[in-house]
């Protein structure tokens, strides 16, 4: 819309006065410049006491269960365990009935699945 354009050349040219940082987005600068004025201090205030009691209790909440978790000090990197049932006989019969392999297991594309996300090509097979 037109009047989308117009109110975004408006806010840049407001916030060029304002002399507002570029990296702070607009939805932060319309809350801080034209909401947080209209509302009473107190409120805003036990909303900023508010946000910062929540911090403090998510915070906590957040050692406490990092607390109850076993040591992983021993091992800086990460070890990830995948089991994957498949029934591997059987998806090699299907690529050879569809010729996407070759007698010598070297597999060729498949234009039918190119375009598929990973869920519609496990399907498929």
């Amino acid at each position: 819309m037109e009047t989308d354009h117009w109110y975004k050349m408006l806010l840049k040219i407001w916030m060029q006065d304002v002399h507002v940082k570029s990296e702070e987005n607009e939805e932060f600068i319309l809350s801080k410049y034209v909401a947080e004025p209209a509302i009473p201090q107190e409120l805003r205030d036990s909303f900023y006491e508010f946000q910062k009691r929540a911090e403090e209790y998510v915070s906590s909440e957040a050692a406490n269960t990092l607390a109850l978790l076993p040591n992983t000090t021993s091992s800086s990197v990460p070890v990830a365990i995948c089991e994957i049932i498949a029934p591997v006989n059987n998806i090699k019969k299907r690529l050879s009935r569809y010729g996407f392999d070759h007698i010598c297991r070297i597999s060729r594309t498949a234009p039918q699945l190119i375009l598929q996300d990973d869920d519609q090509i496990i399907h498929w097979f």
